[in-house]
């Protein structure tokens, strides 16, 4: 057995921009196997890899603890920096384990484009995971009106939850309003309506851009929390803009959600919520069956031209 520390006082870490998915692991099959059929048809098994070879009892341990100095920290790209510190410990026997924990000083991370200032945090390794840590982190954001704002992320690594909370405390509501639009929502319901609206058209047009920019920044975030295929975006019928995510299901098959953020005129149908189902079943053709939540349904063929 052999102990070894490591002092650590400077090390940078720069991340990928875009983490990697991974395929699915799959355990073998027993009804498949694999080898070469000889001339009067036995199956010769032939093995796809090198064996296995579990390391021997016997064998030369590894106790190594690193000691994380005042000048470790990672970073990917705009989106995150942390300093780290703390004595993570790995033990290397039949496997590698890993325990101790690391803890989080200071730095920042960006929440639906908004930058967060970490304010304490750890990340414990316990179990055989060591990709998949326990983590407690607590960062906070301060709007223009100076509402201080905090994310706390409580559980695993992989499956952890991600709340909201405010000084002064406020409605999860006003909340979200914050993070995607700047403001905590009073101006919001304060605004003039009828005949002090001069150019609605202007108004509009000025949402939707800014729902862009926000929608960039909510991809960017779902993209690395998710493997599925989700896109989000604000669309307008030159009366409001309306809010989509669409969610791809299979490579020819994608399911929207859009909320209509106005109310529907005389005439029109009442559905403020649409689920949209569309099947490109040629390249150039597909159908899409919209379904409302008032009832109301439409069936579509569309030909749409492909570069």
């Amino acid at each position: 057995r052999v102990k070894l520390d490591l002092d650590v006082p400077v090390f940078h870490a720069d991340l990928p921009e875009s983490s990697s998915r991974d395929v699915q692991g799959l355990a073998t099959h027993p009804e498949v196997k694999v080898g070469v059929r000889g001339r009067e048809g036995e199956l010769s098994p032939v093995l796809i890899g090198a064996p296995e070879r579990k390391r021997e009892g016997e064998a030369l341990a590894w106790h190594v603890t690193f000691y994380l100095g005042e000048d470790v920290r990672i970073r990917r790209g705009s989106t995150m920096e942390i300093v780290l510190g703390g004595r993570p410990v790995v033990d290397l026997t039949d496997e590698a384990h890993v325990s101790g924990s690391v803890d989080f000083r200071s730095g920042t991370v960006e929440v639906f484009g908004k930058e967060f200032e970490i304010e304490h945090g750890f990340a414990k390794f316990e179990g055989d995971e060591p990709g998949n840590p326990y983590v407690s982190v607590t960062a906070r954001w301060d709007a223009p009106d100076g509402t201080r704002i905090f994310a706390d992320f409580v559980g695993p690594l992989r499956t952890g939850v991600l709340n909201f909370r405010s000084q002064p405390a406020l409605p999860q509501g006003q909340i979200m309003a914050a993070l995607l639009g700047g403001g905590t929502g009073e101006r919001l319901q304060g605004a003039p309506s009828g005949p002090q609206l001069r150019d609605s058209r202007s108004e509009t047009a000025g949402v939707v851009v800014a729902g862009s920019a926000i929608t960039m920044n909510v991809n960017r975030v779902i993209s690395h929390v998710t493997p599925l295929d989700i896109t989000t975006r604000v669309t307008h019928d030159a009366q409001s803009p309306t809010p989509e995510v669409e969610i791809r299901l299979a490579p020819k098959v994608t399911a929207e959600i859009s909320y209509r953020t106005r109310t529907p005129m005389p005439g029109e149908q009442t559905d403020r919520v649409l689920l949209t189902l569309d099947w490109r079943f040629r390249r150039n053709w597909s159908i899409a069956t919209t379904v409302g939540t008032r009832g109301s349904s439409v069936l579509d063929l569309i030909w749409k031209y492909r570069y």
